[in-house]
């Protein structure tokens, strides 16, 4: 049976050497140990263990924005168990490598992507106007009037 926990990763390996820091990472457990590091850096006083998230009172966190990180930590936390109860019985048929991989396929497939990526994609009106314009010049009509 697979496993997923979040945890500050103290090892000293791991250990920013420019700031001093350790990662959050997710930990998969899955005959194997696999860590997915998060993009969020904290030192061992600023991180609940118990709470799993990032406290809001230490020095070392001050100037991050603690309720939207643990928020974004709850979700991704939350989509890589879901992925774990989908696969159900069948997890003894896959590695711990390719839950990774379908873990973070969950993470960057959410509906505020998808909607982020649709207007990110979107053309403006006034762009539109001239593909518009251009087109009806290119045909060689003179207007829509009779």
């Amino acid at each position: 049976m697979a496993k997923v926990t979040l945890i500050l990763d103290t090892r000293t390996k791991s250990k920013s050497k420019r700031t001093g820091l350790f990662p959050v990472v997710l930990k998969v457990h899955h005959r194997k140990v696999r860590m997915v590091r998060m993009k969020v850096s904290t030192l061992p006083s600023g991180w609940d263990e118990k709470g799993n998230q990032l406290r809001k009172s230490a020095p070392c966190n001050k100037y991050l924005d603690c309720d939207s990180v643990n928020m974004e930590l709850d979700r991704k936390f939350f989509l890589a168990k879901q992925i774990v109860r989908e696969i159900g019985d069948s997890i003894h048929l896959t590695t711990v490598d390719n839950l990774v991989v379908h873990i973070k396929q969950k993470w960057d497939h959410n509906p505020s992507s998808e909607i982020k990526r649709k207007i990110e994609n979107e053309i403006s009106l006034e762009n539109w106007g001239k593909v518009l314009v251009d087109r009806k010049l290119k045909s060689d009509e003179p207007g829509t009037m009779p």
